[in-house]
């Protein structure tokens, strides 16, 4: 399991382990803690596991609250999103959140945790187009932000990298 992006609200390696808990998703957070499927902290990762699990199995209107993120490479741990029909039922939260600033620092976050990121990827965490997060991913390699896996940055399985990625 890993997360959707870096470490957010001052969390850093070298406090990960005593600073106060900070949510991705801080609605989301308090309905699981409503359901009391989650701890609002002092939760471990084998138990996040388990809590993501069950609630990949929940619907609400019969349609499921979470999904995979599509295109995640078989060598690398699931990761979740929420999906369509909950990302529909709360626009009205996550507009703000729905900048092209937001959506850059998710990707980038993306590329530098998982240590790649596809364009299926990226539309499947942004909810934009497979060509629209394509065009964004070539704009932030142009910036230095990423680097295509390939010279010609085209072809099956092509994928950026963090530009830092040596």
């Amino acid at each position: 399991m890993t997360s959707p992006g870096g470490f957010i609200g001052g969390v850093m390696p070298s406090n990960i382990i005593s600073h106060p808990a900070v949510p991705r998703y801080r609605s989301l957070a308090e309905a699981l803690a409503r359901l009391r499927l989650a701890e609002r902290e002092g939760i471990g990762a084998e138990e996040v596991d388990h809590v993501l699990h069950q609630v990949s199995e929940m619907t609400v209107d019969g349609l499921p609250i979470i999904d995979r993120v599509r295109s995640t490479p078989n060598n690398q741990p699931f990761a979740y999103r929420l999906s369509d029909h909950s990302r529909r039922r709360l626009d009205h939260r996550l507009k703000p959140r729905n900048t092209p600033e937001c959506r850059e620092s998710l990707i980038i976050d993306w590329a530098q945790s998982r240590g790649r990121i596809s364009s299926t990827e990226a539309a499947d965490l942004t909810g934009l187009t497979v060509s629209h997060t394509g065009r964004l991913l070539s704009s932030l390699a142009e910036d230095g932000l990423l680097t295509g896996s390939r010279p010609r940055k085209r072809g099956r399985g092509f994928h950026y990298l963090p530009a830092d990625h040596n």
